[in-house]
């Protein structure tokens, strides 16, 4: 367990589907809720989804959408959603992972009736999401912001 920002918030490890408690819903599908989750990815850390129905963590990679069934989970309080986009990371954005040396942050954009989360990668300029097996880039996005900080 990685904890960050004096216990505010942490991420925790879990898999099949478990949500520990005090998880923060972060999205929404089709059939629910949908949660902030993060895996190791090609030596990469990557924010995603997790869909607690599959059981799986979702995360967009190369222009495809990617299943891990072992995962960690955000959980805490104080956050918030603010609208941003290109490379504009407000001061107090909740760091997701990182690719290639470079912080990623935790971003959802809406795409075809839902509100997927993503990695937001300020190199970029975009918010990634993933959806239908497929990975799909918007310039303009929300990205999570710890309001504490």
């Amino acid at each position: 367990m990685v904890k960050l920002v004096e216990n505010d918030y942490e991420w925790i490890p879990a898999g099949e589907g478990e949500i520990p408690s005090g998880a923060f819903v972060g999205g929404e599908d089709h059939n629910g809720d949908l949660f902030i989750g993060r895996v190791d990815h090609n030596n990469d850390l990557l924010p995603g989804k997790i869909n607690q129905e599959y059981k799986l963590c979702y995360i967009g990679w190369g222009g495809l959408e990617h299943e891990k069934s072992k995962y960690q989970v955000l959980c805490g309080k104080g956050f918030e959603w603010v609208s941003s986009s290109g490379n504009n990371v407000p001061a107090g954005a909740v760091p997701g992972g990182f690719s290639k040396g470079e912080v990623l942050y935790i971003g959802r954009a809406p795409h075809m009736g839902t509100l997927p989360i993503g990695r937001v990668q300020p190199s970029h300029g975009v918010c990634y999401i993933s959806y239908g097996g497929n990975e799909f880039s918007y310039p303009d996005y929300e990205i999570l912001v710890h309001k504490s900080s």
